[in-house]
This record gives C-alpha cells, sequence and structure tokens, in this order.
C-alpha cells in the first residue's frame, strides 16, 4: 500500500502561507501599533471636538442645539448658558469612567485561570485548534476570521471568542489541542505560552459541561525544529521540568510534536519525561506526542523505539506504573493519501503488528475536513469499529483553523461542524 504521509503541520503550513506571511513578528506589532497611535492622537487635547447643548433644542429654528454650538461657537458667539466645549481630554476620560476601574493583564490572567480536570477521562475526543504558530503570528488576529474574531471586552487581554459548538464540550468533544508553541521558548520567561493559548483555555473550560475539558499545549510542529534539547540528558530534563511548570500554571496537558530528529531522541524523551513528572504525575497532568502515520512515517525509525519504551500496559488514569516516568498516550497523525476507513485502518494497524503499540493509549486521527460536516460518516462510523475492538483510546481531529485552509473547511464552522459531534459520540468522549 502506498500513502503519502505528512504530519498536520506539514499539511497546513502550505495552505497558511499567504496569511502567516503578512505577519511580521511582535515586535514589529508593537511598534507600529505604538505608531499609530500616536498618529492618531489629537495635536492638542484641549480644543474642542465636539459640544453640549444646554439648551432645549426645539428653541433653535432650523438646527439642533449641537448644530447651533458647532457653527457659532468656532467663530466666537458661544454663550455659557447654550453651549459647552467637548475636548478630546473629556472624551477619554468618558471612556475611562465607562469602561470602569483599569484591570491590569496579570489580573485578567489570574481571573482567567481554570481549574484542573478533577480526573483524566477514560476516553477521549476533539480537534486540535491552530490558532498560533509560536507567539508571533495570531496576538494581531491575522489568523481569525469573524467567528473567531476580536471580541473587545474588559475581560480578556487582547479580545477573543470561539464558535458556540465549539465552546461546548458535548457537541466538539472533551478534548481540545492548542498548537503550536516553540520549543526554543521554553527557557523564556512565560515559556513561551501564547495570550492565545491562555484566553482560549478559560473559554473552552467556561460553563459547567466544559469543566472537565482537557486541554492540551502543543509544543513543535513542523515549523519549530528546535528540539535540539533532547541530545542532552540535562538539557531534556531541564525542559521537561519547564514543560510541567506551564501545565500546572495553566492545569493543561502536554503534548509534544517533535518531527525530526535530534539524534538520541528516544533516550532524551526519557530524561523529558522524567523532569516532567518530578511535579506532574501520571494521572493528573497527561503528556502525549504525536506520532506519524505508520511506525516509519517520515524515516523517523526513532518514533517505532519510543512506543516499545515509553508508552507502557494499561490506559490513561489507571495507577502510574514502575516509577511513573512515562507519556500518557500517543495521537496517530493524520495520513494525506488516505481517504476512506479501510485505508486509515490499515495504517493504524501497522502499530500494532510492527511497534506493539498498546491501543488504550493511542488517539486515531481523521482529516478534518473529511468528516467535520457530515453528521452520520461512513469513515467514523467504520474506524469506530476498529477503535472499539482495539480498545483504543478515542478520535481526534486536524485541525480546527481559524485562518481557513489545511485540513479544514470554513463551511465547518457556519453548520456548526456536526461531524466532529458524531465523531466523540462514537467513543463517549461527548459526556
Amino acid at each position: 500500500m502506498l500513502s503519502r504521509m505528512l504530519s498536520p503541520c506539514l499539511l497546513l503550513a502550505s495552505a497558511t502561507a499567504a496569511p502567516l506571511s503578512q505577519n511580521h513578528g511582535p515586535k514589529w506589532e508593537a511598534k507600529n501599533a505604538k505608531n499609530t497611535l500616536a498618529a492618531a492622537a489629537p495635536l492638542d487635547d484641549t480644543k474642542c471636538v465636539t459640544y453640549l447643548s444646554l439648551a432645549d433644542d426645539s428653541s433653535y429654528v432650523g438646527s439642533t442645539g449641537v448644530e447651533w454650538c458647532e457653527k457659532n461657537c468656532p467663530v466666537g458667539f458661544c454663550p455659557e448658558d447654550r453651549c459647552t466645549c467637548v475636548t478630546a481630554a473629556d472624551v477619554a476620560r468618558k471612556k475611562k469612567e465607562e469602561a470602569g476601574p483599569h484591570v491590569s493583564d496579570a489580573e485578567k490572567l489570574k481571573k482567567m485561570h481554570t481549574q484542573l480536570p478533577r480526573k483524566v477521562s477514560p476516553k477521549i475526543s476533539g480537534p486540535w485548534f491552530y490558532v498560533a504558530d509560536g507567539t508571533g503570528h495570531e496576538p494581531m488576529g491575522l489568523q481569525r476570521n469573524e467567528l473567531y474574531g476580536r471580541e473587545v471586552n474588559s475581560e480578556t487581554v487582547t479580545g477573543r471568542k470561539i464558535p458556540d459548538w465549539l465552546a461546548s464540550s458535548k457537541r466538539s468533544g472533551n478534548a481540545v489541542t492548542l498548537a503550536f508553541m516553540d520549543p526554543k521558548e521554553l527557557d523564556e520567561p512565560g515559556y513561551g505560552v501564547p495570550n492565545a493559548f491562555v484566553e482560549y483555555t478559560a473559554l473552552l473550560r467556561n460553563g459547567t459541561e466544559n469543566r472537565d475539558r482537557q486541554v492540551y499545549f502543543a509544543i513543535g510542529g513542523i515549523a519549530f525544529s528546535g528540539f535540539n534539547f533532547l541530545s542532552n540528558e540535562d538539557t531534556a530534563q531541564a525542559a521537561g521540568k519547564r514543560a510541567c511548570n506551564i501545565a500546572r500554571a495553566h492545569s493543561v496537558g502536554i503534548e509534544i510534536d517533535h518531527e525530526t530528529s535530534s539524534g538520541n531522541d528516544v533516550e532524551g524523551l526519557k530524561s523529558f519525561a522524567k523532569g516532567f513528572r518530578q511535579k506532574c504525575p501520571m494521572g493528573e497532568y497527561p503528556l502525549s506526542i504525536d506520532l506519524m502515520g505508520s511506525p516509519s512515517g517520515g524515516g523517523l525509525n526513532w518514533m517505532k523505539a519510543f512506543v516499545e519504551e515509553l508508552i507502557p500496559e494499561g490506559s490513561p488514569g489507571d495507577p502510574p506504573p514502575g516509577n511513573g516516568e512515562y507519556f500518557d498516550f500517543v495521537n496517530l497523525m493524520v495520513i494525506d493519501g488516505c481517504q476512506d476507513a479501510s485505508c486509515l485502518t490499515g495504517f493504524w494497524q501497522m502499530w500494532e503488528d510492527y511497534a506493539t503499540l498498546n491501543f488504550k493509549r493511542a488517539t486515531l486521527t481523521f482529516s478534518a475536513n473529511a468528516i467535520c460536516g457530515q453528521k452520520d460518516s461512513d469513515i467514523v462510523k467504520e474506524a469506530a469499529k476498529f477503535a472499539k475492538a482495539k480498545d483504543a483510546y478515542g478520535f481526534r481531529a486536524w485541525s480546527v483553523t481559524p485562518a481557513g485552509g489545511g485540513e479544514w473547511d470554513p463551511e465547518c464552522d457556519t453548520a456548526g461542524a456536526p461531524g466532529l459531534q458524531s465523531m466523540c459520540e462514537a467513543v463517549g468522549g461527548c459526556k
């Protein structure tokens, strides 16, 4: 069987090249925003920008009181009992009063903090949410359509929203991965977590039905090859500790999407897990990894050894085996050439035949645009039979993409993505 196998990240990269190329990076954005604000500011905020009428408009024949004031005051006839000047400073002060007391970004972030799910779900289902490829792209809204667009309010740092279907775990599933963080930024202040991740986590966990929705922060992707820390035991373990700090700070799981080879990868991932598990135990803070479509996908043979050495027996949520220094589960990534269930299941079966994968710790992935618009997809139905026979951990879909393109059909947004609901119902991931 011949099939071109690409990662979800690579599939999307070409489709989203145009909107991403418009981005100039956070430093340019900050400078440009500052310059734009400066250009828009009035030269003299003591000058009148408009007037208020202090008299009954009906007393002015042929014009309202404001119109009368705007016509006469600039030429020197401005009775104090009829008109009052409104300056730019007055306008700014009024807006500030209406907005209420200033709330710092730190206070907003603290308010948006969500609780850790009470337990790891026995089955999961849900999409990857492609909202930021590193910290530079998303903040200016270049990757958002109107359904995810800037929503100006005092509760968020940069302002955003999500469609109703995605806001409901009963309609879109109990697991959402936010993609992607740059692994090179793990040693920077804040560990490179985009504001978008923080805000979307709060939105995705909002409401009683979403209380235990598992959110994952994905580190890596095809655009980021900065996993050099895996080549050294100490740096890998330190990176694992930082990833745990992220998980604890935001009550999320961590997902690794390492699509290259850095040398010593399996040993490096063992050290990463060791550092992560010091304060992020199995059963509380899930740690997952994305794998190619087959055990030798992309020529990355280390993935087979990873499965054999770092994916234990049992299921996520079971008591941690041994020293607990393992990954909780794997995501078998999309297979570009597969357009039907038999093709997909054939590739998934390879992981058991050639890498002894424990499917109880594996999620099976669809191309989102192949299923998202269909309430009763034959692909999902057939895959569900395979998943049930293997007792697989669940289903995933690449990807919800606000910018459009890649493996996402924008019509699925307006239709409410019924296929994702069918996907999670098939494995019990909508409970």
